[in-house]
């Protein structure tokens, strides 16, 4: 039991926001898992971070609406 709340914990340790600017500083950081979980996860917040270091045509930025 313990190995799926450490599982969990490690896949949300890093907050959406985090995740969006990591992607908005290197788009190649995250992995194609973390790259979804942005996608889904994110909300205006997250999508005005990463508007900062990626062309508008970005296919993360778009998925985040």
């Amino acid at each position: 039991m313990g190995y799926i709340i450490n599982d969990f914990w490690a896949y949300y340790r890093v907050s959406p926001i985090e995740l969006a600017q990591k992607y908005a500083q290197d788009q190649d950081s995250l992995t194609h898992q973390k790259k979804d979980r942005l996608a889904w996860e994110g909300g205006y917040h997250e999508r005005d971070v990463i508007e900062l270091g990626v062309e508008p045509d970005d296919p993360i930025l778009a998925e985040i609406n």
